[in-house]
C-alpha cells in the first residue's frame, strides 16, 4: 500500500544497500591488502645474506631489504587506513539501518491509519445502506 512514507522507505533502503555494497568492496580491498602484505613478508623471508661475493652484492641485498621493509610499512599503514574507513562505513550502515527501521515503522503506522479510515468509511456506508433498506421496508 502506497503511503507518504513509502518513497522515504524506498530511498532509505537504497542508501543502506549502497552502503552495504561499499562495505563489501572495502572488505575486498582489505583482503587484497592483507594478501599483498603476506607476499611481502614471504619475499622478505626468501632474502638471503650473500656468504660470498663482492660488497656490492651485499649492498644490493640490503637495499632490496630496505625497499621491502618500506613496502611493508606502507602496506600496514594502508591496511590500517582501510580498516578505519571500514569502521566508519559500518557505523554509517548501522545508522542507515536505523533510519530504514524508523521509516518502516512510520509506514506501518500510516498503513494502519489508512486501513482504520477505510473501515470507518465502510461502516458508515453500511449504516447508510441499512438505513435506506429500513426506510424502504417501513414505507412498503
Amino acid at each position: 500500500m502506497d503511503t507518504k512514507f513509502s518513497k522515504l522507505l524506498m530511498v532509505k533502503k537504497r542508501k543502506a544497500e549502497e552502503c552495504e555494497i561499499k562495505i563489501t568492496s572495502h572488505n575486498a580491498k582489505i583482503n587484497r591488502q592483507k594478501t599483498f602484505l603476506e607476499l611481502q613478508y614471504l619475499e622478505l623471508g626468501r632474502l638471503e645474506i650473500p656468504k660470498e661475493g663482492s660488497f656490492n652484492l651485499f649492498l644490493q641485498m640490503q637495499n632490496t631489504r630496505s625497499v621491502i621493509y618500506s613496502q611493508i610499512d606502507s602496506s600496514k599503514e594502508e591496511l590500517e587506513m582501510l580498516r578505519g574507513e571500514l569502521e566508519m562505513l559500518k557505523s554509517e550502515f548501522r545508522a542507515l539501518n536505523l533510519e530504514v527501521e524508523k521509516a518502516k515503522y512510520l509506514n506501518s503506522l500510516e498503513v494502519e491509519k489508512i486501513l482504520k479510515a477505510k473501515k470507518i468509511a465502510e461502516a458508515k456506508e453500511l449504516d447508510e445502506v441499512s438505513t435506506i433498506l429500513y426506510n424502504n421496508r417501513s414505507r412498503g
